[in-house]
């Protein structure tokens, strides 16, 4: 569901910000549920709607982001999320004018409106969280995705080898920075994977001389921990994908122009340790010096995959 969408409805957060010391709300809310297989009788919350005081705005909140509805229902994703849509229109214009819930008739089958609750609080965005928690199984899973997001924009390695991508080979540009569904310990989450396809399953960072070694390192220690959980959930996961981990090092020319060498007696030692941990989990290890290598090297594995 795309921010446009979302925003129709969106909570004015920057408002709300402006006046911390408003007075407890009381308003009612109730989740919009759609059958995602037709007739089963099984729902899934795809939103909450909210109502406050006649005359005050109606709120439609979405329970799921585009990325979770792709990673559970795969090519049933797009049907879904048009209903989704569909039916939250409807509910809107229909609060808009009436602000009842119980008179609105749903646009689909298969759509239906829960139980009307009450929600007490400081705010509506803080009523909204209250009615996710409550009705919405994987909003938990879209803010999980939603941070994990953000997170990984910090990651420049990925970013940069996705821009050099989009020159090199366009077709591999969108399997960037995919979410894959897991189980662990009996509970349903999604891991990140920097380059995932149906041959292969990458992630990358880079290491330098400079003051940031040791965080490097530790962002690499992280990704391989991620590959092997990805590799213990194959169950929900495409089969057969080749487990690979790019390290970018900056070549002799470029270390010696840098102005930060305070740990260049360290790297040698952390890109062993890294081929070392690397070779204990059976994955494949690329050293590329720059993310048009990366982009390259990974056009080949997929050609020969």
């Amino acid at each position: 569901m795309s921010e446009d969408w979302l925003t129709r409805y969106g909570l004015r957060s920057d408002v709300l910000e402006r006046f911390p010391e408003l007075p407890a709300l009381t308003a009612f809310w109730a989740p919009i549920r759609v059958e995602p297989i037709a007739m089963s009788g099984e729902a899934i919350t795809v939103a909450v709607a909210i109502i406050g005081e006649p005359g005050t705005r109606p709120h439609i909140i979405s329970a799921l982001s585009e990325d979770v509805v792709t990673s559970v229902f795969g090519p049933h994703a797009p049907s879904l999320i048009g209903i989704a849509r569909t039916a939250s229109d409807s509910l809107f214009q229909h609060l808009e004018k009436t602000n009842d819930f119980k008179s609105w008739i749903p646009p689909i089958s298969g759509v239906s409106l829960g139980d009307i609750e009450e929600g007490q609080g400081n705010s509506i965005e803080e009523i909204a969280r209250q009615a996710l928690r409550a009705s919405a199984c994987l909003s938990a899973m879209t803010e999980e995705f939603r941070s994990q997001e953000k997170k990984s924009e910090k990651n420049r390695l990925v970013s940069s080898v996705k821009r050099a991508m989009k020159i090199l080979e366009p077709a591999f540009a969108d399997r960037f920075h995919v979410p894959v569904p897991v189980v662990i310990r009996q509970t349903k989450m999604s891991i990140y994977c920097d380059y995932y396809s149906s041959k292969l399953a990458i992630n990358m960072c880079s290491m330098g001389p400079g003051r940031n070694l040791p965080a490097q390192f530790d962002s690499f220690y992280s990704r391989l921990c991620k590959l092997d959980q990805l590799r213990g959930n194959e169950a929900l996961i495409q089969h057969n994908q080749a487990p690979y981990i790019l390290i970018e090092v900056p070549d002799e020319a470029t270390i010696e122009a840098s102005p930060d060498k305070s740990n260049i007696h360290n790297l040698e030692q952390k890109i062993l340790m890294a081929q070392d941990l690397t070779e204990k989990r059976k994955f494949n290890l690329t050293i590329i010096s720059s993310p048009n290598k990366g982009a390259q090297r990974i056009v080949e594995l997929e050609r020969a995959a």
